[in-house]
């Protein structure tokens, strides 16, 4: 199977190389200009991962927010990557079918591959925009936010310690993405 790629620059100067994914482009009467679509339905097992690698400037932190409108179709592998970062110590990311919950999400930080995800506590709907906040706080707490409005917090009790950002992927899981933010600080 041949590998799709497109390369992207983004509004901040960064690079990307979208593997296998279609940026598509709505119609007039629809809330989006555009999104990356990530078509990893768990049925094509064996066809080439959708993502995005991201090539922007690395920073080493322990706290975290990412933000975007996301919505999730067809059918994701158990853990599917919405957004990760691989050090050679662990993964730390967002993932969607948290633990084999469908259209649960969960997260990760410096944790290895195979190890479970953590469950935030929500879910998103199938074939549904949804704007999605995440704070990964130093302290272990992640705090979560669904279309503007506060829907949970988690309290992991660890500490996370310092990670290098600089192998950033979005996708692995089935849908759409828009509007993507990774803040390098908790935000208010």
């Amino acid at each position: 199977m041949k590998n799709y790629l497109k390369k992207i620059i983004t509004e901040d100067g960064c690079g990307a190389i979208l593997h296998n994914g279609k940026v598509i482009r709505s119609s007039l009467d629809s809330n989006y200009k555009c999104a990356i679509f990530f078509d990893n339905d768990i049925t094509y097992k064996d066809s080439k991962k959708s993502f995005l690698q991201c090539d922007c400037n690395s920073f080493e932190n322990n706290q975290l927010s990412v933000s975007m409108w996301i919505a999730p179709a067809k059918t994701s592998e158990e853990n599917a990557p919405i957004v990760t970062n691989e050090t050679l110590n662990g993964f730390t990311g967002l993932f969607l079918n948290a633990n084999g919950e469908e259209n649960k999400i969960g997260a990760k930080w410096n944790e290895q591959q195979n190890s479970s995800v953590i469950d935030l506590g929500v879910e998103l709907k199938k074939d549904k925009w949804t704007h999605l906040v995440v704070n990964f706080n130093k302290n272990g707490v992640f705090e979560i936010f669904i279309n503007g409005i506060f829907e949970n917090r988690v309290d992991t009790k660890i500490q996370n310690e310092i990670v290098e950002f600089k192998n950033i992927k979005l996708g692995g899981f089935c849908g759409y993405l828009d509007d993507f933010n990774l803040y390098s600080k908790v935000l208010d």
